[in-house]
């Protein structure tokens, strides 16, 4: 039977001390990750354990680290630098620099720091997006690719079904049929771009400030390759113009990349107006 231990900081220190021979502290344990656990060490170290008793895709860190690299050597900001990775038995880990600062989700921040976060972000994914997919063809690790219209379009109603399926209990047929027929009208004009290296998660949990400032991106273990547009969908539709901006402000876009992120974004809309019609209700 698999177990998830919890190690002691004399075992943690003696795997970073490898990568970072000055630390010499374990401030914190993150148990948030559902996938892996984090040590958080002095000195802005972070050691990153899968947990091996949790549903997770196949070669999680692994794929991981092998992202951050390409990254790094890109000369992409604002994200985890990997300093060493073992797989050893059970124990796997991936160990880095810690990006600083808070998850906006628990910041706050005035509405211009929020905007100035937002815009970049959008330039942090705009690089993230439009680096070479060639390393990632040939290294043989699962980087899932979802490039076909039809596949883009599966992705598509995925997550709205995934999104209606947490409302349905409190919405009556008819809207469902209604929320449905108007996803498929935007869905259908969805068309591929080529496709590009997806954060997958760049939502509030994994964005961080620092000081009210955008310091980075982090969990790059879901990564994979298919439409960049599907990036955008974890924010609200408040916040998409600035994330757009900050993207757009870094080069150019394919043709198709805007109207699919229109369609994208129709869908999610559909999405808002439920959820705040069963908050006003309530």
């Amino acid at each position: 039977m698999q177990t998830d231990p919890i190690y002691e900081d004399d075992f943690v220190l003696e795997i970073v001390q490898q990568f970072a021979p000055g630390s010499a502290k374990v401030l914190r344990i993150d148990e948030q990750g559902g996938s892996a656990r984090t040590y958080h060490i002095e000195g802005g170290v972070t050691l990153k354990v899968l947990r091996p008793t949790r549903k997770t895709s196949k070669g999680y860190i692994e794929r991981e680290v092998f992202l951050l690299k390409q990254l790094e050597a890109a000369g992409v900001p604002n994200i985890p630098r990997s300093l060493g990775y073992e797989k050893r038995g059970a124990l796997e880990y991936n160990c880095m620099t810690t990006i600083a600062g808070d998850a906006v989700r628990f910041s706050r921040l005035t509405p211009t720091q929020h905007k100035e976060m937002l815009y970049k972000l959008g330039e942090t994914l705009y690089q993230i997006h439009h680096i070479d997919l060639a390393p990632f063809y040939e290294s043989g690790l699962n980087f899932d690719t979802y490039t076909s219209d039809e596949a883009v379009k599966r992705q598509a109603w995925h997550y709205f079904n995934l999104a209606l399926d947490k409302m349905a209990k409190r919405l009556d047929h008819s809207q469902i049929d209604k929320a449905r027929a108007k996803a498929d009208k935007h869905i259908a004009k969805i068309t591929r771009t080529r496709p590009k290296m997806r954060h997958a998660d760049p939502s509030d949990e994994h964005v961080f400030v620092e000081n009210g400032e955008y310091s980075g991106v982090i969990d790059f273990g879901d990564a994979y390759i298919s439409h960049p547009a599907f990036d955008f969908r974890r924010w609200p539709h408040a916040d998409r113009g600035a994330l757009l901006e900050g993207y757009l402000s870094v080069g150019e876009v394919e043709d198709g990349f805007l109207d699919a992120c229109e369609c994208i974004f129709a869908v999610e809309n559909i999405l808002d107006e439920l959820r705040k019609g069963l908050i006003n209700h309530d």
